[in-house]
Formats: C-alpha cells, structure tokens, sequence
C-alpha cells in the first residue's frame, strides 16, 4: 500500500486514542478551490480510492468490548463547524491485550464515494468512533487515503510436516 504523505489524517506519529470517544482527525486535507465551471471534485480521477485506518501500536489494561469505525466528513470551512458526512464505515472489533497489538494491522476499510456533483465540499477530515469500554489502553491509529489498499494478510501454513 502506497501512503501519500498529503492524504493522510493522522499525521507522521499518528492518533492516539485513550476512551471511548468520536475523535476528529488531528489533520484534514484541502481539496483545493472550484475552477470556473466545475460542479463538484472527482478524489481519484475516476479510481476508487479508500480511507484505511490501521492500528500502529497500543497497550491494554482495563477494556471491554472495545470497537472502531470511523467516518468522512467533508465542509466548506476548516473549522467544519457545518460537517456533512459522506460515509461510516461499520464497527471493527479491537484486541483487548496488549499482546495481540501488532503494528500496522488493518482494522477500518472504506471506500469513499466517486465524484458526487455536489458531495465533496473543499475540506475533507476524518472521526474516528471508538465504542465499548476504554478504561486504562492506549490506541494509536493511522489514517489515510489511499488508491489499492493491502488487504491480503500472510496465515500459518495448514500442513503438517
């Protein structure tokens, strides 16, 4: 996966996370102003492209059930006092023990709609939702937009040799 250091939300260190809470991305992306005649910005020119959210490192005590999703939300203004989302993703499970926290794992997958003629206002932000019970953990995301995102993962070989 091919990280653009422009599209990303999160920053070079990433975002860390400490409750359960709606946290808006520490970044945001200009999208650039209308050239004279355009109706609305094509993200991608016409290839689909995804917001990843990957956990980068983390430690656990005291949690429960804990989730993450996240949503695209775009505005006019970089305060995004007038929000509109775009898209949420569905909730993703997050490991409980510091022992299943493996850098960089892909947890949040969404695709981010084509060129909607009046969808995409000029600033283009992030949340990330974590739900469940965060007590005493530490979560640090990344978070950016990208045009092939790495879903395959490497698993045990099933033989038995």
């Amino acid at each position: 996966m091919i990280v653009d250091k422009l599209l990303t939300f999160t920053g070079a260190s990433g975002q860390a996370i400490t409750s359960a809470a709606t946290t808006a991305t520490t970044d945001h992306i200009d999208l650039g102003p209308l050239a004279t005649g355009n109706t609305g910005r094509n993200i991608g020119l016409g290839k689909q492209m995804f917001a990843v959210l990957s956990l980068r490192a983390g430690s656990v005590t005291t949690v429960s059930n804990p989730t993450a999703q996240i949503t695209i939300q775009v505005d006019d203004n970089t305060s995004f006092s007038s929000a509109a989302t775009l898209v949420t993703s569905a909730a993703v499970a997050l490991p409980t023990t510091s022992g299943t926290l493996a850098g960089n794992d892909l947890k949040v997958l969404i695709v981010l709609p084509l060129h909607v003629t009046s969808s995409y206002e000029r600033y283009l932000r992030a949340q990330i939702i974590t739900g469940g019970t965060i007590t005493t953990a530490s979560y640090t995301f990344d978070l950016q937009i990208v045009e092939a995102a790495q879903v395959w993962e490497a698993k045990a070989d099933a033989l038995d040799v």
